[in-house]
């Protein structure tokens, strides 16, 4: 009997070893790295929004951290990666929601320029000439 009650189980195993062999499910930390550039965007975000300091504060939005995210959109997006809308805002955190907002972000645009708009802007234009000149 106990063979057969660990057939499903076993089958069930098998199956995820063979599509994650083939790359049909992959885990998300590995699905970022398999994005050209993505750790150069990453880093290249975190030095223009903050240098790089994960205790940087903007005064006027309230955004906080190496990546300068707005306190409402750490709420929902700390909400979606780390199961938590209050969760703190420690360099971990901000890694974690930070990548996994902007891995998304890359899959939905496609274009790092246009994953770069919508950060500074919260919108998606595809024409750059209607950008400000703030934005280029």
């Amino acid at each position: 009997m106990r063979v057969v009650a660990r057939r499903p189980a076993m089958a069930a195993l098998g199956l995820v070893i063979v599509l994650v062999s083939i790359g049909a499910i992959r885990p998300p930390a590995t699905q970022a790295h398999d994005i050209p550039g993505f750790d150069r965007f990453m880093y290249a975000l975190g030095q223009v929004e903050s240098g790089g300091r994960y205790d940087a504060y903007n005064a006027t939005s309230g955004a906080y951290g190496k990546y300068q995210i707005i306190p409402s959109s750490w709420r929902v997006w700390a909400e979606r990666v780390l199961g938590d809308a209050d969760a703190p805002k420690t360099p971990e955190n901000q890694e974690l929601v930070a990548r996994a907002t902007i891995h998304d972000a890359f899959h939905r645009y496609e274009q790092w320029r246009l994953v770069a708009y919508w950060w500074l802007t919260g919108r998606v234009v595809y024409d750059s000439s209607q950008w400000s000149d703030y934005a280029t």
